[in-house]
């Protein structure tokens, strides 16, 4: 009988080499972000992005709560990534009445 492939979470070969390849430039990227982060001579909104970009990397990126109220049956949004989520929560934002409880104008 043929094993079931890779064990859910294990990485492949391939990526743990591109992984081990990039570790180098993954090392000065993210002192060249701080290095931005910390000149006051850099554009506010470019310092900004690279903050984010470093507490992303040091603390992963934030989750966005989604809620859902009603009689619209039962899913579980857990199953869903980050950006599906984003989708639905732009779909139901269009779908809102204007008259809606919380709509917004």
């Amino acid at each position: 009988m043929a094993s079931p492939g890779r064990p859910r979470g294990a990485v492949n070969k391939i990526t743990r080499d591109v992984r081990e390849a990039a570790l180098p430039y993954a090392i000065k990227g993210i002192k060249q972000l701080a290095s931005i982060a910390a000149d006051t001579q850099i554009a506010a909104h470019d310092r900004i992005a690279a903050i984010k970009e470093l507490l992303d990397r040091a603390f992963g990126k934030v989750k966005i709560a989604h809620t859902v109220s009603g009689s619209v049956g039962t899913y579980d949004l857990g199953r869903l990534k980050p950006e599906q989520l984003d989708q639905l929560e732009t779909l139901l934002i269009e779908a809102t009445p204007s008259n809606a409880v919380g709509a917004s104008d």
